[in-house]
Order: structure tokens, then C-alpha cells, then sequence
């Protein structure tokens, strides 16, 4: 289990849960883009809902954390990690439209 700070609070997800929100954090552009995620967390021994605001300037913090067991978040975790699948791709994608741009001179046509 991690116990993740963010914006002051902190709240108990799996270590995967935490390793995914981090990539998804990590995987927005520097740009102002933001996303809610809303996910069911273990609180001081219950469970609640947490919605977090994340986007490239979030800081977040995972520390681990000893507990027994782990419940099941591999719903959670898909959703998270194709979130971040997508933006990476997105990206990638901007990258190379801009670089056939400069590669075809597509600026001096459009530089007048």
C-alpha cells in the first residue's frame, strides 16, 4: 500500500494505484491540461471516495506503507494506465506532425 499526499491530504491506494496515477500525472504535456479522477480509497481503516484535479504541475507523493492486503483495483488501474497510454500517444503524435511540418517546409509556405 502507498499512503499518497496531495494538496495537503493524503489517502491509502495499492502500490499499483499509486505507480498509476504517478504515470498519469507524469504523462501530461506542460501545458495547462488537467482531469478529474474519483476513485474509492482505504481512510483511516474505510473506505472512501477521493477526486483529485491532476494535471502536469500536480505534485503528488506515494510513501509505502505496511498493511496486510491490498484490495483489488485492477478495474482502476487499466483505466489509469490507458489514460496515460493515450496521452503519451497523443504526444508522440504532436511531435511528429510538427517535425514532417518542418521537414517539408511547410513554415516558409505559411511564414508570408
Amino acid at each position: 500500500m502507498n499512503q499518497v499526499s496531495y494538496s495537503g491530504e493524503s489517502f491509502l491506494t495499492t502500490d499499483e494505484g499509486a505507480d498509476a496515477l504517478l504515470l498519469l500525472v507524469a504523462s501530461f504535456d506542460d501545458g495547462d491540461n488537467s482531469e478529474m479522477v474519483e476513485r474509492a480509497v482505504k481512510n483511516d481503516a474505510r473506505t472512501v471516495t477521493v477526486q483529485l484535479i491532476v494535471g502536469s504541475r500536480s505534485a503528488l507523493t506515494g510513501i509505502p506503507e505496511d498493511l496486510a492486503a491490498e484490495p483489488d483495483s485492477t478495474d482502476v488501474l487499466s483505466e489509469l494506465r490507458d489514460r496515460a497510454r493515450s496521452l503519451s500517444t497523443q504526444l508522440e503524435q504532436e511531435y511528429a506532425d510538427a517535425c514532417a511540418a518542418m521537414e517539408y517546409g511547410w513554415d516558409d509556405i505559411y511564414a508570408r
